[in-house]
């Protein structure tokens, strides 16, 4: 990514790597990758990573469950 800012460690996100594919899953800070959710299921697939300097873009998925008093300011 140009600007180098990543999301928080274990957050929800929605990214697209360098081939335009955009996928769902959390960053993983130790690893400095993305890594993608398995298809209907909080199960992250290993084979599924995708280092930081493959993805373009991501965004902050909605949690299901999310606090509406907490904000994160960017």
């Amino acid at each position: 990514m140009k600007d180098k800012i990543y999301p928080p460690d274990q957050a929800e996100v929605l990214f697209t790597d360098v081939k335009g594919v955009r996928r769902e899953g959390i960053y993983v800070m130790d690893m400095n990758a993305y890594v993608e959710s398995a298809d209907d299921s909080n199960v992250r697939d290993c084979s599924n990573i995708f280092p930081e300097s493959e993805i373009v873009q991501w965004e902050f998925l909605e949690s299901r469950n999310s606090d509406p008093e907490f904000i994160t300011v960017l």
